[in-house]
């Protein structure tokens, strides 16, 4: 049943990027609140500005050409399951806006904050693990190696 899960997210995150943006920002086209975006802790007024993210996505050796409307957040706890009818629902949209498409598996891939709570450390990332393998299959790239080398970077 999980797979099934990890389908519909996959999924709804390939229908999300067919709404295409002209700057990666927030659905008001102000900042985007996608603190991965930023450089270590930075708190500056202007982190999270479009001009910044894209300067940083660019660092990071992203597509700055193609950017997709993402939801950003959709760890579990975020996640409604309808187990009787096999539907979801997705909550909290604050950090939803327009990013790099290789953003989308990128995510996935690094953020604990979408690490299922119980079980050991493998069992823990195994559902961050498979959405990214899902969206590898419906072609989606990642910028993994480019994100840490920008994070490492001074």
């Amino acid at each position: 049943m999980r797979q099934h899960y990890i389908n519909k997210i996959a999924n709804i995150c390939d229908y999300l990027a067919g709404w295409k943006g002209d700057y990666i920002a927030g659905v008001d086209g102000n900042q985007l609140l996608e603190r991965y975006l930023i450089k270590g802790a930075n708190r500056a007024a202007d982190a999270l500005s479009p001009e910044q993210l894209l300067a940083n996505c660019t660092e990071m050796s992203m597509d700055v050409s193609r950017l997709v409307f993402y939801h950003c957040d959709l760890g579990p706890t975020n996640i409604l399951v309808d187990v009787s009818t096999g539907s979801l629902g997705i909550i909290d949209w604050e950090l939803a806006g327009f990013v790099p498409i290789e953003w989308v598996r990128t995510k996935f891939r690094l953020s604990p904050g979408m690490d299922l709570s119980h079980g050991d450390d493998d069992a823990k990332r195994d559902w961050r693990r498979k959405v990214a393998q899902q969206l590898e299959k419906l072609g989606y790239n990642d910028a993994l190696n480019g994100w840490c080398r920008f994070q490492g970077s001074k």
